[in-house]
């Protein structure tokens, strides 16, 4: 038997589920099972019940090129949306790479932005902005190349700019650009 003991709330006392392991169990089922239980609500499994980020072909201009996008959650902010420059199998894996580590960026990512807001003294309400990112792959021998394979750009219609420069699930740079 394997017990797993969750509360929806930090002051209330843990309500015990077991399952019985003898019977095969994989995750969505028991999530499915944890939540019909009430043991937890789905708002405190952050990241167990993980959505995937689906990513789809739009058209962003009128001449009608056409690019891979995709909305990621950006808590407590909402979402935000990420394009790519084009439709390219490259672009499309750029995406997909982003959202396999998305839920162990963005905490980094959130944390950096708004402590650039303050350091730089910038007057921008994340709350009231809309969030539109820039993705794309990092070209050989440019800035963070060698550190960095994906580059991800928020652009608040503000100056400043806000850059990233990640590999898989780290930040390997982050910066203003004025």
């Amino acid at each position: 038997m394997t017990r797993f003991c969750a509360k929806s709330n930090p002051h209330e006392l843990a309500t015990p589920l077991v399952l019985d392991k003898s019977v095969p169990h994989n995750v969505v089922d028991v999530l499915d099972r944890i939540v019909s239980y009430q043991v937890v609500r789905p708002k405190n499994l952050p990241l167990l019940a993980m959505t995937p980020i689906e990513i789809v072909e739009a058209q962003f201009d009128d001449e009608g090129d056409i690019a891979f996008a995709a909305e990621f959650p950006i808590e407590p902010y909402g979402k935000a949306l990420f394009t790519s420059p084009d439709n390219s199998e490259a672009s499309h894996s750029i995406l997909e790479d982003l959202s396999k580590h998305w839920h162990e960026l963005w905490p980094v990512m959130r944390g950096r932005l708004e402590q650039g807001i303050a350091d730089y003294g910038v007057d921008l309400d994340l709350f009231s902005r809309s969030f539109v990112a820039s993705v794309a792959p990092m070209e050989e021998d440019v800035f963070m190349s060698d550190e960095a394979d994906i580059y991800v750009s928020f652009d608040f219609d503000d100056v400043p700019v806000w850059d990233f420069f990640i590999r898989g699930s780290h930040l390997a740079h982050f910066q203003p650009v004025f």
